[in-house]
């Protein structure tokens, strides 16, 4: 039996073994999302949403006795392998909606590579079909549930 080939050969089943469990690790993260609504640059809300990675996540507000109040964000986060700043990001799909009196308008759509723990900020104006609508603004902090958790430990 070759000694060396067999060496490389366990090398090259560890390297695999090792970017297999990262790979692992990555599809069953999941992300911390601190957001901040703003209505009209008034603070609306301030939820905290936990999501797994890949899986879209829901936050909405509406309200019968005001439907033009009203507002749905979807986030999706997805775990990205390599980033052009050498941090920890994720890839974050938002879609905003509001309400305008029983129907959702959508107001945009962004899909944004984040740093993990840097907050990003986005406007939502209202659209030309919302003649009394209000202006949004939301803040998306993400960090690694797993890695918060390992923190306070």
């Amino acid at each position: 039996m070759n000694f060396h080939g067999t060496r490389w050969l366990a090398a090259l089943v560890l390297v695999f073994a090792t970017f297999g469990l990262q790979a692992a690790a990555n599809a069953q993260s999941s992300y911390r999302l601190e957001l901040t609504i703003a209505r009209d640059g008034s603070l609306v809300a301030r939820p905290v949403l936990e999501v797994e990675a890949g899986a879209e996540a829901e936050v909405r507000n509406d309200d019968p006795l005001k439907p033009d109040a009203g507002f749905k964000i979807l986030v999706t986060a997805t775990p990205l392998e390599f980033s052009s700043t050498g941090q920890e990001s994720v890839k974050l799909k938002i879609d905003f909606s509001a309400q305008q009196g029983s129907k959702w308008v959508s107001r945009g759509q962004h899909v944004v590579t984040a740093v993990l723990g840097k907050p990003l900020s986005f406007g939502f104006p209202p659209t030309k079909d919302e003649p009394k609508g209000s202006k949004f603004e939301l803040t998306v902090r993400p960090s690694n549930t797993s890695a918060e958790a390992a923190t306070k430990r």
